[in-house]
């Protein structure tokens, strides 16, 4: 899939035999792919419960990381400059939707560890 998505100039995802999405990679990780994700690794219900009352969509993962789901690189960076307010010493990822998550999306299942669709 990460190949798909740097060497391809369009990709069609086929569900049953059917083409389910065309589009380039950038298109159709812009329709399919959901939204950006701030990940802060070993937060705490303190934390999460300030960015869920200015952010909204924040969830504590079962390791006890904070994830919140943003909308815009505006927002991005707000959550960024609210954690520095707070002084927050935190390891932080930013991950994007891939092409992989658009497969999963549009073919609605998930991919097991032995590579198999779900």
């Amino acid at each position: 899939m990460e190949e798909a998505q740097r060497l391809a100039d369009r990709i069609a995802i086929i569900n049953k035999g059917k083409i389910a999405a065309i589009g380039s990679p950038p298109d159709l990780i812009s329709q399919y792919g959901g939204r950006q994700v701030v990940v802060i690794r070993k937060g705490n219900k303190k934390l999460a419960e300030t960015l869920q009352e200015r952010f909204g969509d924040v969830l504590v993962d079962h390791g006890g990381d904070v994830i919140v789901k943003v909308d815009d690189v505006k927002e991005m960076w707000q959550i960024l400059s609210t954690l520095t307010e707070m002084k927050m010493d935190k390891e932080i990822d930013i991950q994007t939707p891939t092409i992989e998550d658009v497969f999963l999306k549009v073919v609605g299942g998930r991919i097991t560890e032995e590579g198999e669709l779900r």
